[in-house]
């Protein structure tokens, strides 16, 4: 009976002590919002997108011109779909070839955001690093040197 409770005792004892170190012990914060509004890169990043879709959407402008001078020409159906499928030919591989970029440079962010994210809860000797939209009280906000980091 002894040996059975001093197994019961240490077991409890160093099962404690396993759940005593298995939870953090500072916890911080990072407002994911204002780390993508004020994150120069993704600033940077947002104007040569708006400048690339300003010049696709000028391309789609002369297609559709051309499509409607020949709709209005009366052009046979069989010309309007030849410049259709053009247009398409065109344009389909223009469009993805922007979205695979755009997604290419938003996933290199994230992974900048993410190192610098642990690099500043290194530094600032934060154990577990969450976003803001889930604490309700009682973390260290580590969005502004993050932001730092970032925008060195």
């Amino acid at each position: 009976m002894k040996k059975y409770l001093l197994a019961v005792c240490l077991f409890v004892a160093f099962s404690g002590g396993i759940a005593t170190k298995a939870y953090a012990e500072v916890i911080g914060y990072v407002d994911m919002q204002d780390v993508f509004v004020n994150y120069k890169k993704i600033q940077d990043l947002d104007k040569q997108a708006k400048e690339k879709k300003t010049d696709f959407d000028k391309k789609i402008g002369q297609w559709e011109e051309k499509i409607k001078k020949a709709e209005s020409d009366k052009k046979p159906q069989a010309e309007l779909d030849r410049l259709k499928k053009e247009r398409d030919d065109e344009l389909n591989p223009q469009r993805d070839a922007l979205m695979q970029e755009n997604n290419q440079k938003l996933a290199e962010v994230q992974q900048d955001i993410i190192a610098a994210v642990k690099s500043t809860a290194e530094q600032y000797g934060v154990d577990v690093v969450l976003a803001k939209q889930v604490i309700l009280f009682g973390a260290w906000d580590l969005t502004a040197p993050v932001l730092k980091r970032l925008n060195k």
